[in-house]
């Protein structure tokens, strides 16, 4: 039946602006609260808003009480229109408003609202928008992969009823409907979705559910998603819920968080975190987001030296009570045999107590002090390191101390045309101390450092110094990557960077649109303007998703 022949049935209640304060509302109650009564909802400014921006503007006001609006349309006086039943708390609220709703595209002009109680009966006028809703689930539906992309779905140009998500009474009767073609995986990306209690309708699924992406929803606590822990999800996304926000600096207790809320995990936000039931392992590793620029200086300054032709000049980069020692293997069933017998270099100075054949002698290659530990390391042949095959682990950052891991690959430099090429892995744990200076600058000086050389594994030998790094020395974070293609590419960026720096989604975004998204180049920008202080503050709050 279209709306169009419905008229206002007799005793029909206006509610205005105007009487409100009569008691109109109180007086009317038992009509709000019936159920099988249909109520006219008028807006009498659209302001040129879509159906959608005017019907979301409203439903937004009333959250997080129920209003399903139907058979939108619009009148001669140039005012919008819907019916809704069933909606009691959010008549009583847009009441207690006084029927104005705050215009989200004009704050100066609000939207003012009119009601009429009554206006039709659900025998009257009857609406069906079930097979309406189902035809578009099964449009979105990839039976291949059993995945169901309901993202945003209130915009398909499909559906003749406003449907958004972040209804829970909507999301509750869409997923009830969903539940017919046995999805696998939920793409539920762009909804305004706050609440999840309606899976619920779901809970007859429990066992195929195996993936839920929630990106970009407004999810603000970890606990709002108890809902689903009924479901043994592999796989999760949450990304740019203001959730994701709060543990921006400290993205090890949001996977730990969500791992026990989510035990069978094994990815979170597309990022690995089970490999045959064990943990995944990661490049990098920031105990603290503070100790960021502090270990990327002293890294890329303390390579520069080591690989350059004044080895020497690490000296000034030892503490004056500073200790080294170095220990090297060789693995005989790797490729890079052609280090054999030029790894004698190393264990002529290596500390390896299971080697050593004379216990009193554990001591001698126990190097202390700057110019003791600088000769050892100076005997050593001249190397070239690849910044790119760096992974760097700070386990420990205080405002005085910090320790930091460093692994990956260097190579000699041959000492002919004939001289095999030579590739070693490495792991060096540094201990450093570092204490505040004129200026405010602060002093890093190595106190204490651990040196381990193999011959490189056959995997680190095939992939080193492939690709020319786009800066010469390694940083945390920084890896080549191609750029981004895709919108789930550029949402892994955006939220690396934000995990890494603490910015917010907006200003992680205007800082990748500077570098072209390259990651690495977003990250030098930041520590150039963080370090001149030309980030206001407003860039580390949650900001516009």
């Amino acid at each position: 039946m279209s709306f169009d022949n419905v008229k206002p049935i007799l005793g029909a209640i206006t509610i205005t602006e105007a009487n409100i304060q009569t008691g109109i509302v109180y007086k009317n109650k038992k009509m709000i609260d019936n159920v099988n009564l249909w109520h006219k909802f008028i807006i009498h400014n659209p302001s040129n808003l879509s159906r959608n921006d005017l019907l979301t503007a409203v439903l937004d006001h009333v959250f997080p009480f129920d209003l399903i609006p139907v058979s939108y349309g619009k009148d001669n006086n140039n005012s919008n229109y819907f019916l809704a039943r069933n909606c009691a708390a959010a008549i009583q609220k847009l009441c207690k408003d006084h029927l104005i709703v705050p215009n989200p595209y004009n704050r100066s002009q609000p939207l003012r609202m009119e009601i009429i109680l009554r206006y039709t009966t659900t025998t009257l006028f009857k609406v069906d928008v079930q097979k309406n809703i189902s035809a578009v689930l099964e449009k979105r539906f990839d039976p291949t992969r059993r995945c169901l992309d309901l993202t945003r779905f209130q915009d398909d140009p499909d559906l003749t009823e406003f449907c958004p998500l972040g209804q829970p009474k909507i999301m509750f009767f869409v997923l009830h409907l969903s539940k017919n073609l046995i999805p696998e995986t939920y793409i539920l990306r762009e909804n305004k979705i706050r609440l999840l209690h309606s899976f619920d309708a779901l809970k007859v699924c429990i066992s195929s559910i195996r993936s839920i992406d929630l990106g970009n929803n407004q999810i603000k606590d970890h606990s709002l998603l108890s809902p689903l822990v009924l479901y043994k999800l592999h796989h999760l996304v949450l990304d740019g819920n203001p959730l994701c926000e709060e543990y921006s600096s400290n993205p090890t207790q949001y996977m730990r968080d969500i791992l026990n809320m989510f035990p069978h995990l094994e990815t979170l936000d597309g990022v690995p975190l089970k490999v045959n039931d064990l943990s995944a392992t990661r490049p990098n590793f920031l105990c603290s987001l503070e100790g960021l620029d502090l270990i990327n200086q002293f890294l890329e300054h303390y390579f520069t030296l080591y690989d350059s032709q004044n080895r020497g000049a690490i000296q000034n980069l030892y503490h004056p009570h500073a200790m080294f020692s170095m220990n090297s293997t060789f693995h005989s069933n790797q490729a890079s045999l052609a280090a054999y017998k030029y790894i004698n270099r190393y264990k002529s100075i290596s500390r390896n107590l299971k080697m050593l054949a004379d216990f009193s002698k554990s001591s001698e290659f126990l190097f202390t002090r700057p110019a003791e530990i600088t000769k050892a390391l100076c005997s050593l042949p001249p190397t070239e390191h690849d910044p790119l095959s760096f992974k760097i682990d700070l386990v420990y950052h205080t405002d005085t101390t910090s320790v930091v891991c460093v692994n990956g690959v260097f190579r000699e430099h041959p000492e002919n045309l004939l001289d095999p090429e030579r590739i070693y892995g490495f792991a060096r744990t540094f201990v450093l101390s570092t204490a505040k200076i004129l200026d405010g600058d602060v002093e890093c000086l190595i106190i204490n450092e651990l040196y381990h050389v193999y011959n490189a594994f056959t995997f680190q030998r095939l992939s080193a110094f492939k690709v020319a790094p786009a800066r010469p020395r390694p940083t945390i974070g920084v890896e080549v990557a191609k750029v981004p293609q895709s919108a789930r590419e550029f949402r892994q960026v955006n939220d690396a960077l934000r995990m890494i720096t603490g910015l917010n989604a907006d200003w992680a975004k205007k800082c990748l649109e500077e570098c072209d998204h390259e990651l690495a180049k977003a990250l030098s920008l930041f520590v150039d303007l963080y370090k001149s202080d030309k980030i206001p503050c407003e860039a580390f709050t949650s900001g516009k998703k």
